[in-house]
């Protein structure tokens, strides 16, 4: 059950990362949605009660870098969101990943 719950706050944050990633492909100005959403995330995780802190932060890089990957053929805009958010986030919580 715990993995699930570590699961489901990763997913729920790179929902919504997706979801700027289609707003800035289509080309609306995302990078204050995408800053702000960067620190709330990180906010969340650090109080999020399955796992660590350290692990949900590198899942949801992975996953961030993982959906970039598997968007950058048909949406360039949306992982290029991804990216900068995956750097965003690296930098923040001083995970080199």
């Amino acid at each position: 059950m715990a993995d699930s719950n570590e699961g489901g706050i990763v997913k729920h944050y790179v929902d919504q990362f997706l979801a700027l990633g289609v707003k800035n492909h289509s080309g609306e100005n995302v990078a204050d949605q995408v800053a702000a959403l960067a620190s709330d995330s990180l906010e969340h995780l650090d109080v999020w009660k399955c796992g660590t802190p350290a692990e949900n932060k590198i899942k949801l890089l992975a996953q961030l870098q993982l959906q970039a990957g598997l968007a950058a053929a048909a949406t360039p805009g949306q992982a290029k969101v991804l990216m900068d958010v995956h750097h965003l986030i690296s930098e923040q919580a001083g995970v080199l990943r």
